[in-house]
Formats: structure tokens, sequence, C-alpha cells
């Protein structure tokens, strides 16, 4: 196995990874006007330790410096008119002007900057070139998503999702302009990096790094490459593209801010509801939500747009990880800060958690966000899993797009509560700095914020049974259902309507019929079921009313398994389906027109039986017929063609072995699995190359991931699982597939399953 060096080299990363400190990285509404004015406020930044109006970054980065140098800053103020006076006193150029936090952006010269600091008009000053990373290191089932499908009509149509990061490749089928549900998904793109803006539908979006893509196919891809496995959660939704990362996957905090100042000054041109920033700090020092990325994520969210930003991947344990801090912008004290869980719902290692420098709780809400497959930049269709709160961000971007579609009355601060408030409780009991509020709950949030749906009744007639025949006094028995409640249920025989709500037994609504007033022949029975909101379900069905005499009906006989021109091998249990209205006196089988096989004995409870052993007639084509015989002789059989295949087949491959290899360092296990593919014959076989083995994984908790790989040379596919929960886990070959050779699952040495405690 190869997990030895993947173990060796995660260590000299981690050794890399000690060595460089106070780095940033990188992690994913409606109308109003703003004004933007001045607030004074107390100066006590946790990120100022001396208190001189120089952040602790910066003044770090000034001592390092020549006299003669110049540097990059954020200068923050009362207004922006103040502070362009003061810079053009100092003979500084403004770079950029952020009016939704009363900063800009300047170049001063080294020995400048402390008067300038002093300057009354100057609140604080920070590293513009301070370093952005992304939070680059699934699942829909432990956030509800599933659930919310299932009961609500929203996927995101009409919502618009900005992804702040590393730009968007919409050449990717899933993110491209071939859209089911929008005639372009990308509806505008600014890149603060390079200046490649498009704002020009059809819109040339692209991505140099691969990190925004998948995000923004986490949030709002429609699958489409991967006939919806893979779709994103508000699929039907469109997206901005900001490209404030490079193809390194990091940028300065003056990009940073361009960016989302963009998002702001563009909100209504675009129809921007949602924001996703899957980027942000890492320091030694939590970050107390006053310096300026945090203060500009305030200000979205001030401004009508819900902002969800990462916690971070930082967490424990912090030799492995960095810092586990909450840094910048994750402690803004407005926008969703959001953590990491397993599948299975545990807290992610790598997840950052809190307080914040002023000992607020953070992150806010918790979604998955480890090992995620979302679209992969630069591949047109193929998919790729990552790990990080970067995944986990735009996963609760797409929800929060849910939740705005469903009422876009509500304001980003009511729908920031609806989601803390309908979190599913983990760790400590209440909000804690682990989990936060909880992992989000889609469809309890959607209750919320729709208070509650109503669906229509259901109705159905359980006796007698549609295209039947009924004679004497017949008891009509109807189904009727709601989510609230049923008000009324009626029947109608040839339109005429009855109430028959007072006639329940408990389990049925009925009526009596007396057929014998009715003329022979076909007639409908209708049901209607009518809730309390008024809601109406109906169903008909038609049936031939006899009098005449005792009804005595033919069988009916049917062939449930196997299907026509299925292919079989070895012994086949042939299944059979019979039913008489007075009883069944024998069910038969024959093979090819033989003889007849009585098989009355050989029921199962649902199926008459007969295990047909195929090794006993030629490979081919061959006829299987069932016959059910009644009390008074009556017959209907049934007959199907299938293809018997007992020989080897030519250019045949099969599994030889499935090794899974684990590594364990304290409460972690990181497991890798091997499986071996050949060709021949169970006692003559090599390895095959070239053989794409598809593998499915089980956890502890049922959760399942599917793995693809290509065999080498050896004939061997391996697959990185990764870092896993303890327990019993399962690890199956769903299906193995070769340009040139055929699997058959026959011929597995030990099959095509194993299960393992780790």
């Amino acid at each position: 196995m190869r997990i030895e060096r993947k173990m060796l080299a995660a260590l000299l990363f981690i050794a890399t990874l000690l060595s460089v400190s106070g780095q940033f990285y990188g992690a994913p509404i409606h109308t109003q006007v703003i004004v933007y004015e001045p607030v004074e406020q107390p100066y006590s930044p946790s990120w100022d330790s001396d208190l001189n109006r120089i952040h602790d970054d910066l003044d770090k980065k000034l001592r390092d410096m020549s006299f003669g140098d110049s540097v990059n800053v954020i200068a923050k103020g009362a207004s922006i008119e103040l502070l362009e006076a003061a810079a053009a006193d100092y003979n500084c150029e403004v770079s950029s002007r952020y009016p939704a936090i009363n900063a800009i952006a300047l170049q001063i010269d080294k020995h400048l900057i402390d008067d300038f600091s002093k300057d009354v008009r100057i609140h604080h000053l920070e590293d513009a070139d301070l370093e952005m990373k992304t939070f680059l290191d699934s699942s829909l089932d432990v956030t509800e998503i599933p659930e919310a499908y299932a009961n609500y009509p929203y996927h995101g149509e009409g919502m618009v999702i900005a992804i702040v990061d590393t730009g968007i490749d919409n050449s990717h089928m899933d993110l491209d302009d071939d859209d089911p549900y929008n005639d372009h998904k990308v509806i505008a793109f600014r890149d603060v990096i390079n200046g490649n803006d498009d704002f020009s539908l059809p819109i040339d979006a692209y991505d140099d790094q691969g990190h925004g893509t998948h995000c923004a196919s986490i949030a709002a891809g429609t699958g489409e490459a991967s006939s919806g496995q893979y779709r994103g959660v508000a699929y039907a939704s469109q997206l901005v593209g900001v490209k404030v990362l490079s193809g390194e996957g990091s940028g300065t905090e003056q990009q940073i801010l361009d960016g989302m100042q963009w998002v702001i000054d563009n909100k209504d041109v675009y129809g921007i509801d949602i924001v996703s920033m899957s980027l942000g700090s890492n320091s030694a020092t939590p970050s107390d939500g006053t310096d300026s990325l945090c203060q500009m994520a305030d200000a979205m969210m001030d401004a009508g747009l819900l902002l969800f930003v990462a916690a971070g991947n930082h967490g424990y344990p912090e030799w492995l990880y960095g810092y586990n801090t909450i840094g910048s912008p994750a402690a803004s004290e407005k926008a969703v800060t959001i953590g990491s869980v397993n599948d299975d719902g545990s807290w992610s290692s790598f997840s950052n958690e809190g307080p914040t420098g002023d000992d607020r709780i953070k992150p806010d809400v918790m979604a998955v966000g480890a090992d995620v497959t979302a679209a992969k930049a630069d591949s047109t269709n193929q998919y790729v899993a990552y790990s990080g709160t970067s995944m986990a961000t735009p996963t609760a971007a797409g929800i929060g797009a849910l939740l705005r579609q469903a009422n876009p009355s509500l304001n980003p601060s009511q729908l920031k509560d609806v989601l803390q408030d309908t979190a599913m409780d983990m760790g400590d009991p209440g909000k804690d700095n682990t989990y936060g509020s909880g992992i989000i709950q889609t469809k309890q949030a959607l209750d919320v914020v729709t208070g509650g749906i109503d669906n229509p009744p259901t109705v159905s007639i359980e006796a007698p049974l549609d295209q039947s025949t009924v004679s004497d006094t017949y008891r009509i028995l109807v189904a009727a259902s709601d989510d609230n409640s049923v008000t009324s249920v009626e029947l109608a025989i040839d339109g005429t309507w009855i109430d028959i709500t007072a006639n329940y037994d408990g389990t049925h609504y009925y009526y009596d019929w007396d057929t014998t007033t009715y003329s022979e022949g076909l007639h409908t029975i209708s049901a209607r079921a009518t809730d309390d909101a008024s809601q109406t379900a109906e169903t008909t069905i038609e049936v031939t009313v006899s009098n005449e005499g005792p009804i005595d009906n033919p069988p009916t006989c049917v062939i449930a398994d196997p299907t026509e021109g299925e292919t079989i091998t070895g012994t086949h249990r042939i299944l059979v389906s019979a039913s008489d209205d007075n009883g069944i006196n024998a069910i038969e089988v024959r093979i090819d027109g033989g003889s007849w096989i009585d098989i009355t004995g050989n029921f199962d409870g649902a199926y008459y039986y007969y295990d047909f052993d195929s090794t006993t007639v030629d490979d081919g084509t061959h006829g299987i017929e069932a016959r059910a015989i009644d009390t008074i002789s009556q017959a209907t059989s049934d007959t199907i063609s299938v293809t018997v295949e007992n020989e080897i087949v030519q250019n045949a491959m099969f599994i030889a072995d499935i090794e899974v290899s684990s590594w364990s360092f304290w409460i972690f296990t990181y497991c890798e699995v091997e499986v071996t593919i050949v060709a021949g014959t169970p006692s003559d076989y090599v390895g095959l190359s070239g053989a794409t083995v598809n593998l499915e994984t089980t956890s502890p908790l049922g959760s399942t991931k599917s793995y693809s790989d290509t065999t080498d040379s050896s004939g061997v596919a391996y697959f990185d699982i990764g870092w896993i929960s303890s327990g019993t886990w399962v690890f199956k070959v769903i299906d193995v597939t070769h340009a040139d050779y055929t699997y058959d699952p026959s011929l597995n040495i030990n099959g095509d399953t194993v299960e393992v405690d780790l």
C-alpha cells in the first residue's frame, strides 16, 4: 500500500505549515437604498495591542521595511471625503474607495505612517496587501435538504448567488448556459485580480484555480454532467462570479474589499440575493469583528445581502491545521459564519472554533464540508471531492437561497435567526463555540419561513378494484388523509354525490351500495376528499354490475422474475404471481414447452416459485411459461423468453482481491483501499490495466460515498478514502468496466464486498 508514503508526505506538509504564521486562508435580497452615515466607535480592538491605530499585522510588516519604502494600506475614518482630504495632504493617491465602511485604500511612504495614523481624520490603518487564501482542504441528508425538496417546490428559482472566490468556470456542464432552469447560469463576472470583467450575456467567466468553481457547483450546479447525482443545493438559481483570489488561491485584503464593495454597489443591477465567501484570515489572535473585512461583511448584511462566510480550516489539533481561531471576515457580527461537520453530523476536526476576540460565540451554524464532490474546473464534465469549511459555506448559501425564495419579505438578519433557531443542537446544550447553534435543518427552516406547508388531501377507492365485477349489496371502501385534517368525504355513483363523512369504521370511509337497483353493465364510482383549507382530491374507477348469477372470473398469472429478455446464469428462482376471486387450485411452470411442473406448494407468502437450474439447458434463448388454474378449471398463463449464458465469457475480468489498509493517529484513522482486477479464469489469471473500478463505501452510520479509479499496470485501483470515523465500514465494488473485457461477477474470487472494523 502507498499509505506510509502518504503519511510521510502529510507530516512534511505539516512541518511546512508550522514554519508559516499569520497567513490568510480562503473558504461561500432584496432592494433597498442604503445611506452610509459615519458612526464613531470606541477604540479598543483586539488586533491593536499597543492602541497606536495601526493593525498589529501592519506594525509587524513596517518593522521589516526600510526608510524609503512605501506600503499599501486601508485607512478607515468618519467619511470618504475626510479620508480623501487626509490622503491629499500626505500626497497619497487613493486606489480604492469603500463607502460601505467609510474606508479607502492608498499607498504611503513608511516614514509618514506614524503621523498619518495620528491624524484626527484617521480611525485606524490596516495592511491592504495582507494575504488571503482559500479554505480548500457530500452530502445533503444531515441538513434535511432531501426532506425540503420532498415537501416544498423551492430549488432556487429566481435567486442569484454571488460567489466571491477564485472565479467560476462556466464551461463546465453543471454551470454553463445549457441550463434547464435559466437562459444563462452565470449572469455577470467581475475580475478584481486580472481585470477580465464580463457583463454582457453570454458571460465568458473563468477560474484559474478551481476553488470557486467547486463552491459555485455546490451552491447552484445543475448536476447535468452526473445526471443529477452531484447537483447543487439551489440548482435552479443563477450566479454572479466575483474573482478576488488569484490562480494560487490568494488575494490581498484590498482585493477582497474591492470585490465586496462591488457586490454592494451592483446588487440591484443583477438582483443578487445571497453571497458566499469561502475565504479569510488565520492568525494567533482571533478577530473581534472591528477590522475592515468584518465591517464590510456587516455592511453587506445591512445592504440586504444574506452573506455566508467560512469559519476557517485550522481547527484541532493546531499543530496539524494552524491557529484554531476565528479570523476575518468570519468574526463578522452580522454575517452567517459556517463551520463544517462530516456526513454523520460529527464535527470536522479542521473546522475552526470560537470565540471571537470580543468573546462572541462563533461559528453560527454548521453544514457538511467533509469530502464534498462537486464540479472540477477545466474539465467540462468531471468532478472532484474536497473538504473544508469552503464546501460547507456554499452548501449553507444554497440553503439560504431556498429560504429567500420561499419568503422574500424576510431580511438577512431574520433569515440568520431562522437558521439558528431551527438548527439541530450538537455538542454542549445551546449555542457553543464548536457547533454554534448546530447543524442547519433545511426543511424545518422552510417550515418557519412559510408558516408550514398545507398539502392537498389524498383519496383512493380501496374496494372494489378498478375494472372488477360487483353484485348484490357491495360495501365501497374509501381511504382519505390530509396533513392537517379531512373535513368531508363524498362518493358518487355515475355522477351523483353522496356525503359519507360520518360512515367511518376507523380505517375506511364506506358506503353500502345496492347494485340490484342499477342496470347491468359498466358504472363509474368516484370519491372526493376535502381538507380544512378547502383543497380537494378526487379519484374515479369503473366497475361492472352483474346480478344475473354468480361470477367466477378467470385467475390472474404473471411471471414476476425473471423479466422478458433477461440473461440468467446458474440456478435462478422463477417467481410467479397468481390470484383468483374464488381460489387457486394449481400453479405450474414449464421450460421450452416441456412437461408442466406443479409448484403450488412452493409459496413464500408473496410469490409461487421454482428454482430453475439453467445449467441443464444449452446457452441461448429459452421460453418460460407459467399457468394458474382456479377451482372451476379456468386457466390463465404467462410466457417470457430469457437468455441462458453459463459459459465463461471470453475476455472476462473479475475481482481478485479487495484490500483495506488504515493508519491511526490518536482518535483519527486514515484509510486506503486497493482493488485488484484480473483477466482469465479463477485458476489462471493476470492483472488487468485500464479497468475502471467503481467503489462504494458505507459508514458506521449508514451514509454512502462513491469513488472511481482506473487500474494500473499490475491491475490495482487505488482509493484514498482519507480520514474517517471509527466503527464498521463496508467497501463494495459496484461495477467494473473496460474497453476490451467484460466484468463477470460470478468469477470473483472472494466476492465484491469487504466489511472492516476500523
